[in-house]
């Protein structure tokens, strides 16, 4: 009898000990499979946020078919986003610079797209606003200088920065219509309130979106706001400007 005991409680040893495995490996497997699922996350925002169209535009546009969580705010952007921000294309220049390295103020990476005056002269160049909206801020930044914040229609944010001086009467909680004028480029920034002249004449834009508009699915961790690749927003515009000229 007591053998048998025994022998019943070794097996049940035995059968505990392989139970506890398998659910460690089980736990394991599970822990695994939620942080690839975060990694493949990250790396679909990572890719919306830089938007890799041009060459890439096949893939982007198969990209947004196959995540529609990205489909609505990429047409809000679009549908609110209906002026290029400058009139005369002639005098500037602009690339691709998301994502470039910036280190003042702590190393970062460019949240923007910086459309370079040609004369590099502050307060020669208009700015527009590229939507409708509402202002909801004005006013100094360390980083942004003189800058404006327009919130469009539908929650996407316009950020302007670096501005010489800012339009006539535009205060914050007035509404602005794409096309208007809101100040004029400068080089403000990088420094105590007033600072200029730490880098050329240029204008910051920065579009911005928050976390839940991004990530309506599954993903609610990104409550933020979220900033946008304007390049190609920027390409398109100036790709419909061309078009409306030559008709």
């Amino acid at each position: 009898m007591i053998q048998l005991r025994k022998r019943i409680m070794i097996l049940s040893m035995i059968l505990f000990s392989f139970v506890s495995i398998f659910s460690g490996e089980l736990l394991l497997l599970d822990s695994l499979a939620t942080k690839n699922e975060e990694k493949i996350a990250k790396e679909k925002l990572e890719y919306f946020r830089s938007m890799e169209k041009g060459d890439k535009g096949i893939g982007f546009t198969h990209f947004l078919k196959k995540n529609k969580d990205y489909q609505t705010p990429y047409q809000m952007i679009k549908k609110d986003a209906t002026y290029f921000p400058i009139a005369d294309l002639d005098s500037i220049t602009y690339g691709n610079s998301w994502g470039g390295e910036r280190n003042f103020g702590g190393k970062r990476r460019h949240e923007g797209c910086d459309l370079m005056s040609q004369s590099n002269i502050r307060g020669e160049i208009p700015v527009f606003s590229m939507s409708d909206g509402i202002v909801e801020n004005k006013g100094w930044l360390t980083l942004g200088g003189w800058r404006i914040g327009i919130r469009s229609n539908n929650g996407v944010y316009f950020y302007y920065a670096h501005l010489d001086s800012y339009a006539h009467n535009l205060e914050v909680g007035q509404k602005v219509y794409a096309g208007q004028l809101l100040g004029f480029m400068g080089d403000s920034g990088y420094g105590e309130e007033g600072t200029v002249g730490q880098f050329d004449v240029h204008l910051h834009l920065g579009i911005y979106l928050q976390g839940e508009m991004l990530l309506q699915g599954e993903d609610k961790k990104y409550q933020e706001e979220i900033s946008i690749n304007p390049y190609w927003i920027l390409k398109d515009l100036e790709e419909e400007s061309e078009k409306g000229n030559q008709t």
